[in-house]
């Protein structure tokens, strides 16, 4: 036969444990956000000269790729599934990034229209300016969850 006892106290642990997970969200959050925004401003400093199209329906100025870097920040239901990275991307209206970062030819209606001008170095600026933090952003993170169970 079992013998349950009663432990004075153990809800408050257990509540003291949920909040040390939520405290860790919160502080890899903190880490993970300003990760990206050093990704992010290495990755501006790294874009390829001004580029632009003069006329037509997508005119833009020159050195709006740079304008269109972003970082996305994780979003509360990405938190209630314990998902709190950040993330550094090209925003809306900046789709030809992807060819400038990889340096591949255009396709226009099944045509080859040639390398994107100015050509990029083999590895763009995205991947570069993420591989300068690379090294640093584990450990980071490592600290900010013992920082977070060290306050509980």
């Amino acid at each position: 036969m079992i013998k349950f006892e009663k432990i004075e106290g153990i809800n408050d642990v257990l509540r003291g444990f949920d909040e040390v997970g939520t405290a860790a969200f919160d502080e890899i959050e903190k880490t993970t956000v300003s990760l990206a925004g050093r990704v992010m401003t290495a990755a501006k400093a790294k874009v390829p000269g001004p580029t632009g199209r003069k006329t037509g329906k997508w005119a833009h100025p020159a050195g709006n790729l740079e304008e269109k870097i972003r970082m996305k920040k994780p979003t509360e239901k990405q938190k209630a599934k314990a998902q709190v990275f950040s993330t550094v991307g090209f925003g809306a209206g900046a789709a030809y990034g992807v060819p400038v970062e990889l340096g591949h030819k255009l396709f226009v209606h099944g045509q080859s229209k040639g390398q994107v001008k100015p050509a990029p170095a083999p590895t763009g600026f995205l991947r570069p300016a993420a591989d300068m933090y690379k090294s640093t952003a584990a450990d980071e993170i490592e600290k900010a969850i013992n920082d977070a169970i060290g306050k509980w």
